[in-house]
């Protein structure tokens, strides 16, 4: 199981990279488009919805792909209203009230708001100076994040992080994994972005946040997975399950980091 979660990391990491420095902002945002509809899908099936509210799902993220650039203060308002949401559902986690009642009966609706939220955010990301750079060093937060969290919870994990929504994840390992967050943010921050001083100040902060708030990601796709009574989202990806399961993280972290940078940058 390590051994192919490894192997397809290694596969798709570089190709994550290079696609998102090289693409210019249309094409970057179809490829976008394209992986959260199959991630829309797999929600969907989660929730036990059918080909029409994948269809409404699927067409909700066409017309984002080729309208949302033409309406930014449209896209910034949803990424300051997922970014709230995501508070919200993190205080929920950390209070332990979290449950079916509350919010899986609306989670079809919030799925599709919370994937175009993530399409927004990248895309206004992606498209400031440096914005493909950018993009990169937060998803390597994102993703040294789960995966130090991974590593340092089967080797040190003890106290139980949220044991009735994921009983695997440990204390432990969100410890591992933000240490692990806080040194790639402060790596590409200094020598691949070279920020110095307050701007710095101001990554590390919003970088920071982004990755605690993935954990909030990673815990609220496990309820609905434990819901549903399956282990993944799907088998597309070997070790790592579906598409959500790789990406859960990333539909969290990604409008908490712009609402913060764009918000502090001011």
């Amino acid at each position: 199981m390590i051994a192919q979660r490894v192997t397809t990391a290694l596969l798709l990491a570089p190709v994550a990279v290079l696609l998102t420095l090289k693409l210019p902002g249309f094409w970057f945002g179809v490829l976008l488009g394209c992986i959260l509809t199959g991630a829309a899908w797999e929600w969907c099936r989660l929730r036990d919805a059918g080909l029409f509210q994948f269809g409404v799902a699927g067409a909700v993220l066409v017309i984002l792909v080729l309208q949302g650039r033409h309406f930014e203060s449209l896209l910034t308002w949803g990424i300051a209203g997922s970014a709230l949401v995501w508070g919200y559902l993190a205080v929920r986690i950390v209070q332990g009230r979290l449950s079916a009642e509350s919010l899986i009966p609306r989670s079809y609706a919030l799925g599709i708001f919370l994937l175009c939220a993530a399409w927004s955010a990248m895309i206004l990301l992606h498209g400031l100076p440096d914005g493909p750079l950018l993009t990169v060093a937060l998803l390597c937060v994102v993703w040294t994040a789960d995966t130090m969290a991974y590593l340092c919870g089967k080797a040190f994990g003890k106290r139980k992080l949220a044991p009735k929504i994921s009983p695997g994840k440990t204390v432990e390992g969100m410890i591992g994994g933000m240490l692990g967050a806080l040194l790639v943010l402060l790596a590409f921050g200094y020598w691949a972005l070279q920020m110095r001083g307050v701007q710095l100040g101001i990554w590390t902060v919003c970088g920071g946040l982004a990755a605690v708030f993935s954990v909030a990601g990673d815990l609220y796709q496990s309820l609905l997975k434990r819901l549903a009574g399956v282990k993944d989202s799907g088998g597309l990806l070997p070790g790592h399950g579906g598409i959500l399961d790789r990406i859960d993280g990333a539909i969290a972290a990604l409008p908490v980091f712009v609402a913060g940078w764009f918000l502090l940058k001011q």
